[in-house]
């Protein structure tokens, strides 16, 4: 890899890493809000902040994807 791509991996793998750690908490409370909670109830006045987590969640599983395919595109395999 040229050094003058060290710049640009780095920052991707920053990315990655920020995104990651992120990624984990969220779930992590996620999963706490969603122990004590029944089923999916309309009349829960939280099931709209939770779905919004829940895609939110989605969307940046998807980021992390696109920040690994870039780094493949670079010729850099993530371990």
């Amino acid at each position: 890899m040229p050094s003058a791509m060290l710049p640009l991996v780095r920052a991707i793998v920053g990315d990655i890493v920020r995104l990651a750690r992120e990624l984990v908490d969220r779930q992590q409370r996620l999963q706490n809000l969603m122990v004590d909670r029944p089923e999916r109830d309309a009349s829960d006045p939280y099931v709209d902040e939770l779905q919004q987590v829940g895609e939110q969640l989605e969307r940046d599983e998807r980021q992390l994807g696109e920040y690994v395919k870039e780094l493949q595109d670079l010729g850099v395999e993530l371990k």
